[in-house]
């Protein structure tokens, strides 16, 4: 089976030149012009390469490959479409349109599959437009069903309900767009690593094993706001003091767990914000990553028993205001066991890792069996204009992808 790599560079080019950003990266967020653009950019690959084509719902765009036994559940396959502000061409678009050239090279061949064979670009699941991350995962496998469209809004105060009504979609979304599981053997997502084990390794293939769980806790801190000249150090009841020791503390505990988990804080909000006062109150989220539910409760107890010893330390008071948690992932051992298989067909070398990033395929895993391939990204960047995959690793992970799914079509 040959396929063409240029043809996938073309393609990536061009949804990337349909929503380029200012400052050099992609700017593709769901429900805005340049979303529309690149939807119709898409149809029109999934129409040469042989597939029907609808939207649901919800906004998702399927391309359906029909097999010789239509009636069986199909194999499913792609990623996402929307970017993060100002991010890479890779991320979800390598997944995407690898996927439509794996079916666009079985139709120039003349292969046809035995079961069906879907292709999907789902919207948002960077998140960045209502601030839920695998938004359309969620939708698709019925976890916002209980959800109202109308109360979940962006940061201008746009509600779903508004853009769904605004791209003529259905305002019953959340309900009409949940998948049946019944009529899916499995979903398979090819996506760049975003990390650098990969690339270390100098290794073409990552076959997805986990996909990390993902702890996240809103704090606020508050001490006292005072005069920066006339207050004394011993008196201070300093809050960004004592934040920034649960900054420093949180990161040298997860650098000596020895890579069982990672933890963040990306941003934080101090109060009153003045050069010459005493902050008296500090807001910020802690992110806390790990592979297994087990590593991802040490740390969090350790986190909890550190905001204890904060407060008597530096005369604060701590109060976790809000919590989400995503639970760790794995992988369904049959579909990895086939990209395994499909690795070793083609001679590639590999390496069984888990992904330290949230993916589609982490809820997709809980209503049907999923897997995940990865390529390699050069110095591990992502989310930003700098990322970058060699070509050559492209070609041997389209290659190993299309192999299983192939196989998995054939059963």
């Amino acid at each position: 089976m040959e396929y063409q790599v240029g043809r996938v560079r073309e393609r990536i080019d061009k949804l990337a030149g349909s929503a380029r950003a200012p400052e050099g990266g992609v700017t593709r967020l769901s429900y805005t012009p340049a979303y529309r653009e690149a939807m119709v950019l898409v149809r029109g690959f999934m129409e040469e390469a042989g597939m029907k084509v609808r939207i649901d719902p919800l906004g998702n765009i399927f391309g359906r490959f029909d097999g010789n036994d239509r009636s069986l559940p199909v194999v499913l396959t792609g990623s996402h479409l929307d970017s993060v502000p100002n991010g890479g061409k890779f991320d979800g678009a390598l997944g995407l349109i690898s996927a439509i050239e794996c079916v666009n090279g079985w139709k120039d061949a003349g292969w046809r599959p035995h079961r069906p064979v879907e292709v999907i670009a789902m919207l948002e699941e960077e998140g960045t437009q209502f601030g839920i991350v695998m938004f359309a995962s969620r939708v698709l496998t019925g976890r916002m069903k209980s959800e109202d469209p109308a109360r979940v809004v962006n940061a201008e105060g746009k509600s779903v309900a508004g853009m769904l009504a605004d791209w003529g979609l259905d305002k019953n979304a959340f309900q009409t767009a949940c998948l049946d599981p019944a009529k899916i053997r499995c979903f398979v997502e090819f996506h760049i690593e975003q990390g650098e084990q990969l690339h270390r390794r100098h290794l073409a293939c990552g076959l997805v094993t986990d996909i990390v769980g993902i702890y996240r806790c809103w704090v606020t801190i508050t001490g006292t706001a005072n005069h920066a000249g006339t207050t004394r150090m011993d008196s201070r009841r300093d809050a960004l003091v004592a934040a920034s020791h649960i900054v420093e503390k949180s990161f040298e505990a997860a650098l000596q767990s020895g890579d069982h988990y990672v933890a963040t804080v990306g941003m934080m909000d101090i109060w009153p914000g003045a050069v010459n006062i005493v902050p008296g109150r500090v807001s910020m989220p802690i992110e806390i990553r790990a592979t297994t539910t087990a590593e991802l409760d040490v740390a969090k107890e350790w986190l909890l028993a550190e905001f204890r010893g904060v407060e008597a330390k530096y005369g604060v008071k701590i109060e976790i205001t809000r919590t989400s948690l995503v639970e760790p992932t794995h992988l369904d051992e049959q579909i990895v066991g086939v990209l395994r298989q499909a690795a070793q067909s083609a001679n590639v070398g590999y390496l069984e890792m888990p992904s330290w990033a949230g993916h589609d395929a982490q809820l997709m895993a809980s209503i049907v069996p999923t897997a995940m391939i990865f390529a390699p990204s050069i110095n591990g960047i992502s989310h930003s204009p700098l990322e970058d995959t060699r070509w050559e690793d492209i070609e041997v992970g389209l290659n190993v992808y299309s192999r299983a799914l192939m196989d998995l079509a054939s059963k």
